[in-house]
């Protein structure tokens, strides 16, 4: 059940990832959007959670209407919200080679949420038995191939991706910030 969950959480923040990364005026996000994809789905899960033992401690005992929605969405927007401005500014004060590290290992999860709907491709194509079994490899050695190919490219750009910080409590330069340490 968690898995059927997340699936589409898992797979938002992987395009969203891909097509900040894709376009040069949205890249300092491609960092910060997919986290507050995945933070909106468990936020929202807890809210409501929170929301429903709330409700029936307080004597409602019928089935969750509509209202049930509001928290769902209220709540995981927030944590989305909070999350996305508390990870944008934890990215913006990383070291260079932390965000390298942070934009291959994206590259390659990214890719691994695709990789079942490849072999899903290839499944509908060919009978998996243990004749054809062969062929799902071959998904695998062309999402590696072309997850080292995009890895390799975006550490060569990896400056675009930096957020600008905006605490100045994570902020490297404590003068341009007015931060005074005794």
């Amino acid at each position: 059940m968690q898995i059927i969950y997340a699936a589409p959480f898992l797979l938002l923040a992987a395009i969203c990832f891909f097509v900040c990364a894709a376009m040069p005026s949205t890249r300092k996000n491609a960092l910060v959007i997919p986290v507050g994809i995945l933070s909106f789905g468990l936020g929202s899960l807890i809210c409501y959670g929170i929301f429903a033992l709330i409700a029936y401690l307080l004597g409602h005992k019928g089935p969750a209407n509509w209202w049930y929605l509001a928290p769902y969405i209220g709540g995981g927007l927030l944590v989305a919200i909070c999350c996305s401005v508390v990870w944008r500014n934890v990215v913006a004060s990383l070291p260079a080679s932390l965000v390298k590290i942070g934009l291959v290992c994206a590259t390659f999860s990214s890719l691994l949420v695709f990789v079942p709907f490849c072999s899903f491709g290839i499944a509908r194509f060919v009978t998996l038995d243990r004749n054809n079994l062969s062929w799902m490899i071959i998904p695998g050695i062309i999402w590696f191939s072309v997850a080292a190919l995009i890895s390799i490219q975006l550490v060569k750009i990896f400056d675009q991706f930096r957020p600008k910080v905006w605490w100045p409590l994570f902020s490297r330069n404590s003068q341009a910030t007015g931060i005074h340490q005794a």
